[in-house]
């Protein structure tokens, strides 16, 4: 399959299309084939430190590429302790750290939670 010269702009998304008619995603600032897929992900606190909660928690996730913000960020201001976290980000064959940040009211102190994910992406 060969790639003509002809290059469409739709929406954000630039697509170059092959000889065979298909379009193909490819990279907008360098024009290249970038092979990408969805990184979904989710946390929940064990259900004895969500008991401990005696009010809402917030929440607050971010992600590195490589060790570089890439833009990705999720956050809620008012969850139930025990609430599924959850959300997801396209990746690349990298090097990725997925941070989250958790914080509530446990009496008469804040507890504060923060879980790390560190990983390796490699798509072939």
């Amino acid at each position: 399959m060969s790639i003509t010269d002809q290059t469409t702009l739709s929406g954000r998304k630039i697509e170059n299309r092959t000889t065979s008619g298909e379009y193909r995603p490819v990279h907008a600032r360098h024009g290249v084939d970038i092979p990408h897929m969805t990184f979904a992900w989710s946390l929940k606190l064990h259900p004895n430190v969500a008991a401990s909660a005696t009010g809402i928690m917030t929440e607050h996730a971010t992600a590195t590429r490589n060790g570089r913000a890439f833009g990705y960020a999720d956050s809620h201001p008012a969850l139930a302790a025990n609430y599924l976290v959850h959300s997801s980000f396209r990746v690349n064959t990298s090097h990725y750290k997925l941070t989250v940040d958790e914080h509530f009211r446990s009496g008469r102190s804040t507890k504060y939670i923060t879980t790390v994910f560190d990983f390796l992406v490699t798509l072939v």
